[in-house]
């Protein structure tokens, strides 16, 4: 097609689907080899294709005897309790479609990640769950930070994007680290253990519009600050076009109070920053793929 309106080099092809790309004509994606083979003309095929797995239950209804009479019934229910759909349901949900390009792009718009706490392939969509977490019996011991959005507002489906970066890393982890704890998982929480030992909670306060983040180990704090803060900024600059503004407050142990991040990093705050670690290395979180960013958090 190309060579028949005159572009015949691969490079001025590659620079006009760019462009098209950015005007909204097609989704063209070069993550990776898979994403980059395909290129949409039809966007709405794709919200189709999304609104398959997606959907609320409440309007939308899927047919169970249809999934108990194919032996799906269980894997139905999985996905809709926690959040983890099998590689089984995927395949038949899209059976007239390009399975592992969807996958691979809902992995790249952080839709979703692999799951890597069962025997069966599955993958982790956040946003098939339906119970939130009671914010009531959450307990007031560790080490927080929160990113605050109140001066402008969190939009939907940041923080489920954030669980989505979360468990990709702990389950990259787990192939070197194994008998990690399984996360547990609502829509608005999240406990997990990113690595042996250093376990993370992750809470979207919808009313005060705000993340917080809760870690157990002190030694874990300002590395568990750097991980989830990257997550956050890879996520802006990849999937909400830069477009979120917020806050990052630390918590002072000493008073129990929070601090907006600059102060606490001018009076090293402890155990957020140290004089020492003003010099360590940051990590790379934009303008560049995501499989090289998990590389740059291990």
């Amino acid at each position: 097609m190309a060579l028949g309106v005159g572009i015949p080099q691969h490079n001025e092809q590659d620079q006009a689907l760019s462009l098209f790309h950015a005007r909204g004509m097609i989704v063209h994606l070069t993550a990776t080899e898979t994403l980059k083979s395909m290129i949409i003309i039809n966007p709405q095929w794709l919200i189709n294709a999304f609104g398959k797995i997606i959907r609320d239950r409440s309007l939308h209804r899927l047919d169970a005897g249809e999934f108990q009479h194919v032996g799906l019934d269980n894997d139905l229910i999985l996905a809709f309790q926690k959040g983890v759909a099998s590689r089984d349901l995927l395949d038949y949900l899209w059976s007239d479609e390009p399975v592992e390009f969807l996958i691979d792009l809902m992995k790249r718009t952080m839709l979703l990640s692999d799951w890597g706490y069962s025997n069966e392939p599955s993958y982790l969509i956040p946003s098939l769950l339906e119970s939130g977490f009671d914010v009531d019996t959450v307990t007031d011991t560790g080490y927080k930070f929160i990113f605050d959005f109140s001066e402008n507002f969190l939009p939907i489906g940041v923080f489920l994007r954030l669980v989505c970066l979360c468990v990709a890393h702990a389950v990259r982890s787990q192939e070197n680290i194994h008998g990690l704890a399984e996360p547990v998982l609502f829509k608005n929480f999240l406990s997990i253990e990113l690595e042996s030992g250093f376990i993370l909670y992750l809470r979207e306060d919808a009313r005060c519009q705000s993340i917080i983040v809760t870690l157990e180990n002190e030694k874990h704090a300002a590395l568990g600050l750097k991980i989830v803060q990257s997550m956050l900024v890879k996520l802006d600059a990849d999937v909400m076009g830069s477009g979120l503004s917020w806050v990052t407050l630390l918590q002072n142990e000493t008073n129990g109070g929070f601090i907006a991040e600059y102060d606490a990093r001018q009076q090293n705050l402890a155990p957020w920053y140290t004089e020492e670690k003003h010099g360590s290395q940051k990590i790379q979180s934009q303008n560049i793929n995501l499989d090289a960013f998990f590389d740059s958090l291990s």
